[in-house]
């Protein structure tokens, strides 16, 4: 097996997460023929994120290291400048708390080098958490990005239709077609302490319109370390709002990929005001779950994560008062032009072979 990979660790203030995140990729077990090196990417850090990065690294780990600065905050920025720096065939993106089985990179190669459509793959996170976790964690896991990606492994393009940033490994020449059509992320994703999210997603959504397969395999395995004031349920809301604030910069992937703007519905729900109507009416279903000391009275409830999902798409809508229909256009032509199929039943839904119209 010849290919080559690099393993990108985007990080903003992580010099105290580092050293055993660092100490599983060195670790790795990697065959004969593959190239692999490690890129850390330094976003706007101001603890020493860098000089940490490259103590903690072992000075008899079988792969070089660097670090590459980015100034502009925000894990959407870090990863941009992962896929500029990185020169190799494939990019694994590892999270500062994120910690990867022996075999993630030799298995990660096996499966794209197995099928040169699949763009992505990513595979299974289990928790490891700093605390105890509350009693309500494993109904919420999902939010953390742990747990499993599929009921089995296999394609996931037009199922689940997209993976965890957390251990996703992307092809170049994937990325490169998006690069060549113009792709800029609507979604800004982490920024220090603000729960923005979304950025993995608007990739894997961006890539399979044009035909690239997205890729599920449990066989790979990381560790996802939880710091304790993760683990609170006000954090939880937190975070889902920035997930349902993210969901309406999916909207024009989503539009873009089922291709229907020939039915009534269909042009109506590209409307702004109808999308405003649509996020009310689903919050004035449960009136009593929008006053906030109410839904902070009701930890576990999964209501309220709900409800804090559709206020976050509510908030995010308002801000995108002017340009939602402009935006969704945007993104139909630039994708337009690219024949996929996706009719069937779900579980067995897959690209098509890019092939121009």
């Amino acid at each position: 097996m010849t290919a080559s990979i690099s393993v990108v660790v985007p990080c903003h203030n992580g010099a105290a997460r580092l050293r055993p995140t660092l100490a599983h990729i060195a670790a790795q077990r990697v065959p004969a023929g593959i190239q692999w090196d490690v890129i850390v990417v330094d976003n706007a850090s101001t603890d020493g994120t860098g000089q940490a990065a490259l103590a903690a690294w072992p000075a008899d780990a079988p792969a070089r290291i660097r670090v590459v600065p980015e100034e502009q905050l925000g894990l959407s920025h870090a990863h941009l400048r992962g896929f500029t720096e990185a020169r190799a065939e494939l990019i694994c993106f590892v999270e500062d708390d994120n910690w990867i089985g022996a075999d993630y990179i030799a298995t990660a190669v096996e499966i794209l080098s197995q099928d040169p459509e699949v763009g992505a793959c990513g595979g299974r996170s289990d928790p490891v958490c700093e605390l105890p976790p509350p009693v309500w964690f494993d109904r919420f896991r999902h939010c953390y990005a742990t747990g499993t990606q599929g009921e089995r492994s296999g394609d996931v393009t037009w199922g689940r239709g997209w993976l965890w940033g957390a251990g996703l490994v992307v092809r170049r020449a994937a990325w490169q077609s998006l690069v060549d059509r113009g792709f800029t992320p609507l979604l800004v994703d982490r920024q220090g302490t603000r729960l923005n999210s979304g950025g993995d997603m608007e990739i894997c959504f961006a890539m399979r319109l044009l035909g690239w397969k997205i890729w599920y395999d449990s066989r790979l395995r990381l560790q996802h370390f939880l710091q304790a004031h993760r683990l609170s349920w006000t954090y939880l809301c937190r975070l889902s709002r920035g997930v349902g604030a993210a969901d309406v910069g999916l909207d024009p992937y989503r539009f873009a990929a089922h291709r229907d703007g020939g039915t009534m519905w269909s042009k109506v729900r590209r409307i702004w005001t109808c999308q405003v109507a649509l996020a009310l009416l689903r919050l004035l279903r449960s009136p009593l779950n929008l006053i906030p000391a109410w839904r902070r009275k009701r930890e576990g409830d999964p209501v309220g994560i709900a409800t804090e999902y559709k206020l976050g798409r509510l908030m995010e809508l308002l801000a995108w008062r002017g340009r939602y229909e402009s935006v969704i256009a945007d993104v139909e032509q630039r994708y337009a032009g690219v024949a996929f199929d996706v009719s069937g039943d779900p579980s067995t839904r897959r690209a098509g072979s890019r092939v121009r119209r």
